[in-house]
């Protein structure tokens, strides 16, 4: 197995432009770190700014910490047709819809 976070995502790494990425519901900050130390393998030259928001203050207050989000801030997730159009990229977990995820009971 690698020791790179990598391995779990050999799908959306390559499909990586530009110069920003969106991550919408940043939770712990997994594509930031992602992103900033594997963005060569999407053949860019540097690692793209990301952006990130997420509904958990908690979560936010980590990624801030983390430093590699430009920016980041708590929201809740937007309809799509709400999303400025600023990036290169979204990533999501899930399809935005702005509801909030259903409670599984």
């Amino acid at each position: 197995m690698s020791s790179s976070w990598s391995y779990l995502d050999p799908v959306v790494l390559p499909l990586l432009k530009g110069t920003s990425v969106l991550d919408a519901g940043c939770g712990m900050g997994r594509w930031g770190a992602l992103i900033e130390s594997n963005y060569w393998e999407a053949k860019l030259p540097r690692a793209p700014a990301v952006d990130g928001f997420d509904v958990f203050a908690p979560n936010v207050e980590h990624c801030r910490a983390r430093g590699v989000y430009r920016r980041v801030w708590e929201h809740r997730m937007p309809e799509p047709r709400h999303l400025e159009n600023r990036h290169a990229i979204a990533l999501a977990q899930r399809p935005p819809t702005g509801k909030p995820p259903h409670d599984g009971g």
